[in-house]
């Protein structure tokens, strides 16, 4: 057994729009992604497309790896 543990890619953009004090519908009109599209990436980014990505970090003015970060993944709870 390895004692080697997971980690988790996580999508920073809400996290990145909060800290930049900026809204969804600002965060729109500068990368040119609609308002419910935003919405959506921030809770689902399952399937973003590189297109997509070009356009956040156009618009927000971000390096792609500042979109992204790695986590160690959380140990499930201990069962009995």
């Amino acid at each position: 057994m390895s004692d080697k543990k997971g980690c988790v890619v996580r999508f920073r953009l809400g996290e990145i729009l909060n800290n930049k004090g900026m809204t969804q519908s600002e965060a729109s009109d500068r990368t040119g992604i609609s308002r419910q599209a935003l919405i959506k990436l921030v809770r689902d980014p399952l399937g973003v497309k590189m297109e997509t990505l070009g356009k956040l970090c156009a618009g927000l003015g971000l390096e792609p790896t500042e979109l992204f970060e790695v986590v160690p993944e959380s140990p499930l709870p201990h069962q009995e």
